[in-house]
């Protein structure tokens, strides 16, 4: 995932004198809190700018993306409006010949339902019945949350208790891993020669 390493400190490192002249090796970079990175530099493409005859066709499919998101988000904004209004957001829906899809019950673990509308879901306010969403695919949705009902761990099917055991082992396998990591950093002293 390159969205991870281009960050500001990663890139100060990466175009640094002791990287790109020296040719060394950097200092050891905390990512986040399990990942760490040390960059050496293996190529180098000193920057120049492009014909517009090489970057023509890249412009112009930006831009008509980015037109298609405002219309995709005015729209998304307009059902919402119709929706809060009092209208059946399928009716509003089918006359634009979008899709209007209803789910019954949906739980956390439905993997037929889009991850960025499950989580939108199940992160709406109590009392938020509609929301708009731009999903990680730039599209967007109006979800609808029409009632919702509390999990009861004695109803729950096996599927959901071993998705919930394996989250809260994850959860505490990381946990102790940060405690130890974090008493070894503490306790770790590293002189240089």
């Amino acid at each position: 995932n390159n969205s991870a390493i281009a960050t500001k400190q990663v890139l100060t490192v990466a175009f640094s004198e002791d990287i790109l002249t020296n040719n060394n090796n950097s200092d050891v970079i905390k990512l986040n809190e399990q990942s760490y990175i040390v960059l050496r530099m293996s190529e180098y493409f000193p920057t120049h700018q492009l014909k517009l005859e090489q970057v023509a066709n890249k412009i112009k499919q930006t831009l008509i993306e980015k037109k298609a998101r405002e219309k995709s988000q005015e729209l998304a904004n307009s059902i919402l409006v119709k929706s809060q209004a009092g209208e059946d957001p399928g009716v509003v829906t089918k006359e634009l010949g979008l899709d209007w899809i209803v789910k019954p019950l949906l739980e956390r673990i439905d993997q037929n339902v889009n991850q960025d509308i499950r989580n939108a879901v199940f992160n709406i306010a109590p009392k938020e019945k509609y929301r708009t969403i731009t999903m990680a695919n730039g599209d967007h949705a109006l979800i609808a949350v029409s009632n919702i009902m509390h999990g009861k761990i004695e109803t729950a099917s096996k599927a959901v208790i071993s998705n919930y055991s394996d989250n809260l082992s994850r959860a505490m396998a990381n946990f102790e891993f940060a405690l130890y990591r974090n008493s070894i950093l503490q306790n770790t002293k590293v002189t240089y020669p």
